[in-house]
Order: structure tokens, then C-alpha cells, then sequence
């Protein structure tokens, strides 16, 4: 579970996040999970949940810090884009340079061997091999 808190004024606003991350059933608390961009930038972006993005199997640490050397590259470190959803835009077209075919097969095939091997969902699986 992730803590993420905003808090905003009309001078200017705030955000706050825990560092707990996990990646399967190994988990840590000294994880980053707000990340601002370089230079001028008035942005910043949060993560929550697991601290891999799974298309690409990379660590958001990772993923950020070569986002602000795209973003550094493409529109100069003293550039600011003009809304909000041209950053989303930029963050997205970043993201799916990013994917792997391979890499986002592996997260899935992870996450359904995972879900079927819990405990809680056990008399699932029985239910299904008797079907």
C-alpha cells in the first residue's frame, strides 16, 4: 500500500509519499516514489504500488532518470511545456518506446502464477481443474 499526500493553497502545493515498495514478496522502505523533472520544470510525478513497471521490467528509479535525459534532450533543461497534458503526452510517447514484448509477457505470466499459487485462491484452482 502506498501513502501519497497533497496538500494545496493558493500560494503553491505540496506532496509527500511514503518509501515502501515491493517486488513479489521481497518489499523495502527506502524507496523513492516522487520524482521531479530537471532544470525549470514545474513537474513532478508520483508512483504507486510495486516499484518495477512491468512492460519494461526496469525500476522507476531507472525510468525517470532516463526520462529526464529524453526530456533534457528533446526540449532543452530550461524548457516548459505548456500544460499539464502535454507533459502526460511526453511522459506517454517516453513510456511506450520503453516496452519490451518480452519483458510485459514475463510481469503478466508472473502475476497469474502469483494470483494462482495464493493461498486464498487455492479452492479457485481445484474448481477450475474439476471443470
Amino acid at each position: 500500500m502506498t501513502a501519497v499526500i497533497q496538500l494545496m493553497n493558493s500560494n503553491g502545493l505540496a506532496f509527500a509519499t511514503d518509501s515502501a515498495e515491493s517486488f513479489g514478496t521481497f518489499s523495502k522502505n527506502s524507496a523513492q516514489k516522487l520524482f521531479s523533472l530537471s532544470g525549470r520544470q514545474p513537474f513532478a510525478f508520483m508512483v504507486m504500488g510495486n516499484g518495477v513497471y512491468a512492460p519494461t521490467g526496469l525500476s522507476w528509479d531507472r525510468i525517470f532518470y532516463k526520462y529526464r535525459l529524453y526530456f533534457n534532450s528533446k526540449f532543452g533543461r530550461e524548457t516548459e511545456l505548456d500544460s499539464v497534458e502535454a507533459y502526460v503526452a511526453s511522459f506517454t510517447k517516453f513510456l511506450q518506446g520503453l516496452i519490451s514484448d518480452e519483458e510485459n509477457e514475463l510481469a503478466v505470466r508472473n502475476d497469474v502464477v502469483d494470483w494462482y499459487t495464493r493461498s486464498e485462491n487455492s479452492g479457485i484452482l481445484t474448481l477450475q481443474k474439476e471443470l
